[in-house]
C-alpha cells in the first residue's frame, strides 16, 4: 500500500502544474506604442493597453483583442508585433485578469449533447 502511494505521488509531481487559480491559460501582450489602426481589421490600441493574442497571424502580426484600454471598449483586430511584448499573467492587474477570464469562460464550446436512457437528446 505504501509503495502503491509512493508511485502515486512520483507521477503527481512529474504531471504540468495547471495555470494558478485565477489566471486564464492565455497569451497576454501590453503595448508599447500607440497603434491608430490603419486599416479595416486593424486593432486601435494605446500605449499601455493589456491585449489577449488571439491568433499569431505571421512574422509581423498578432491577432488580438483589447481587454483594457483609455476607451474602455473591447475590440478585436490585427496589429504589428513590435508594438507590443507579451507578459505574464501575474503582470496583469486583477480587475483585468477576471475580465480575460470571463472572456476564456464565454468562448468556450457549448458540452455535447446528454442522451438520456431512451437514446433521446436533450
Amino acid at each position: 500500500l505504501i509503495e502503491s502511494a509512493n508511485k502515486t505521488v512520483k507521477a503527481v509531481k512529474k504531471s504540468p502544474l495547471p495555470p494558478p487559480a485565477g489566471r486564464a491559460n492565455v497569451k497576454v501582450a501590453k503595448a508599447l506604442f500607440d497603434f491608430p489602426g490603419e486599416q479595416p481589421g486593424d486593432i486601435k490600441m494605446k500605449t499601455g493597453d493589456i491585449v489577449v493574442i488571439i491568433e499569431d497571424v505571421d512574422d509581423s502580426w498578432w491577432k488580438g483583442r483589447v481587454v483594457s484600454g483609455a476607451t474602455g471598449k473591447e475590440s478585436i483586430g490585427i496589429f504589428p508585433k513590435n508594438f507590443a511584448s507579451i507578459v505574464a499573467t501575474d503582470e496583469v492587474p486583477e480587475d483585468i485578469m477576471a475580465r480575460i477570464n470571463m472572456l476564456s469562460i464565454k468562448e468556450q464550446p457549448p458540452p455535447p449533447p446528454v442522451r438520456s436512457d431512451k437514446g433521446e437528446h436533450f
